[in-house]
């Protein structure tokens, strides 16, 4: 649950940095005004969710930095223990 909640505040973050932006340069009577002023902050928001689940790949594919994590006090929070033996 908390691997989504993370993912949705990346995604709501920098969807609202480029909403407030597209406010500023998409002019009142502009063609296709609500598409220029909702598109890309929903792309810019997807981008920026997807690249965090990328970032996080080689983290769980990283048998070693799990087995690092899994001493740490950080361990009573996310079961680590669980993840090396998935591996």
């Amino acid at each position: 649950m908390a691997h989504f909640v993370c993912t949705m505040i990346i995604w709501v973050h920098f969807g609202t940095i480029k909403y407030q932006e597209q406010q500023q340069k998409v002019p009142e009577g502009a063609p296709f005004y609500w598409w220029k002023r909702l598109v890309p902050p929903l792309e810019f928001g997807s981008m920026h969710a997807i690249l965090f689940q990328m970032s996080l790949i080689p983290f769980t594919m990283s048998r070693l930095s799990i087995a690092n994590a899994s001493s740490m006090a950080l361990n009573n929070l996310i079961p680590f223990n669980r993840m090396i033996q998935f591996h």
